[in-house]
């Protein structure tokens, strides 16, 4: 794998977003062949309170590697930018965040943002 300074880096040169209103929102940076994705951050909003807890997933290809759950009633825009960026658990590997939806007419809008490097 290749050496990662954070400091020859930009914090995110890439930005993928989804919304959609009482569906699944997943925002996914597709794999890239002999490259690999590291997460710097993430947001969720949604439009009005939830019917009831969300839970929402970062991956990287189908496996989990962090989870949050938002409570029902809860609708304040949620920016998480991590310390330390989530690496892809493998090269050619996709990176996603998902929002399940909120019920009814709730929409909900994730975003997903980082950098890849040359594996």
């Amino acid at each position: 794998m290749a050496d990662i300074s954070l400091t020859s880096h930009s914090p995110a040169t890439w930005f993928v977003v989804d919304t959609q209103t009482a569906a699944i929102a997943t925002a996914t940076k597709s794999a890239a062949a002999a490259r690999r994705h590291f997460i710097t951050g993430m947001s969720l909003s949604l439009s009005t309170a939830p019917a009831g807890v969300l839970s929402v997933t970062v991956k990287s290809g189908t496996t989990v590697i962090d989870q949050l759950e938002i409570p029902a009633a809860a609708q304040a825009p949620l920016v998480v930018n991590f310390p330390r960026p989530y690496r892809a658990l493998n090269a050619n590997e996709l990176v996603s965040v998902s929002c399940p939806s909120g019920g009814g007419s709730c929409k909900a809008t994730v975003s997903l943002r980082g950098f890849t490097t040359q594996d």
